[in-house]
């Protein structure tokens, strides 16, 4: 006959191997079943023919495909299945959304998106891209969309989590973190808001006498008449709140330099590059091999659009580094004055 203590011990320890299994089986469902699958095989809808994705040790997907569709098909759906929160962050920070997911926290950053506007640019720009840039937008987000439709009870547990489902992907979506990047490396946009504020607390001729001569030879990109009046201070700090966010403008410097031929052991030259992108996690990066008829190229992409960015295919190697040139303009426009620039926004 068991005595008291026996029996509370067994009843303890059959709970707690309870309160294991079901701890063990959370862990699973939001934290394991979710991790992308680099092994076995897939029957996805949209695919052409079939198409082979070879991980190796590093963790570096090969995509082999019989065509450009397929191709960039396949990208897509890697892409989703191992960044797909990434993504939809992006997106979303892009487009002034993500106080619909975080709230009231997220709101200056949102205002401050939707007014720089970069969602409504990359809509317009969908039309205006070529065919066959029409066509890899295309199937890049088909390849999304087949994995988001396919994994609707298994998505990274961000969304698990937040208790949402991601909208399926658009072409514009993949152009306007683009362009997002593109802006992201606009180095004079805060000099100009520091500028600014300098302007503003010492007065022009003082600010003028901290910066270098403008050669009266070079052009100017002002027209004559326009009167400086200030510019809103508080664009700094909102846009401090974005790098924060984004990785954009972490590191100022970016550079690329070449090995020669004569100083290689193959003979070869070889090309550096280090564009100096802010650290995140997960990367701004995405390391992946294209294949597919005559496009053979390796290096790395940004999550969310289609292609290579920077790399090498069989015979050259191509890098990006920041030419520091002065690229953006702050305008302050009145809101009389907003139907003679319907193209401005209001800061």
């Amino acid at each position: 006959m068991s005595s008291w203590w026996q029996k509370t011990l067994a009843a303890t320890t059959a709970s707690v191997a309870g309160l294991t299994g079901l701890a063990g089986g959370v862990y699973y469902m939001l934290m394991r079943r979710p991790l992308p699958k680099i092994k076995g095989k897939l029957h996805v809808q949209g695919l052409h023919e079939p198409v082979e994705v070879i991980t190796d040790r590093y963790g570096v997907p090969h995509i082999y495909a019989g065509n450009e569709d397929d191709l960039f098909f396949a990208q897509g759906y890697v892409h989703a299945q191992e960044r797909l929160w990434q993504m939809e962050f992006n997106r979303r920070l892009g487009s002034g959304r993500l106080s619909e997911l975080f709230g009231d926290v997220a709101l200056d950053v949102d205002r401050f998106c939707r007014r720089l506007g970069m969602h409504r640019a990359a809509a317009a720009e969908v039309e205006r891209q070529a065919e066959q840039s029409r066509r890899i937008l295309a199937a890049y987000a088909n390849g999304v969309n087949a994995f988001i439709e396919r994994n609707r009870r298994n998505l990274p547990i961000e969304f698990t989590l937040l208790r949402f489902k991601p909208a399926p992907w658009q072409t514009s979506d993949s152009i306007q973190w683009a362009k997002m990047m593109g802006w992201g490396e606009g180095s004079n946009w805060e000099t100009e808001i520091i500028r600014a504020r300098i302007v503003a607390k010492v007065g022009a001729e003082r600010a003028a006498r901290l910066e270098a001569g403008y050669d009266p030879g070079h052009p100017l990109i002002i027209p004559p008449g326009v009167e400086y009046k200030g510019i809103n201070l508080g664009l700094l700090e909102q846009y401090e709140a974005i790098k924060q966010l984004s990785g954009f403008g972490m590191l100022g410097a970016s550079n690329s330099w070449v090995v020669d031929g004569s100083m290689t052991v193959t003979g070869s030259p070889i090309l550096c590059n280090d564009p100096h992108l802010g650290q995140a996690a997960p990367s701004i990066w995405y390391e992946c091999h294209l294949v597919a008829g005559d496009i053979d190229v390796t290096g790395v992409s940004f999550p969310g659009t289609p292609g290579i960015v920077i790399g090498h295919n069989q015979h050259v190697a191509r890098a990006v580094a920041s030419g520091w040139a002065s690229i953006a303009i702050n305008f302050n426009v009145s809101a009389k004055a907003l139907p003679s620039y319907p193209s401005c926004y209001l800061p």
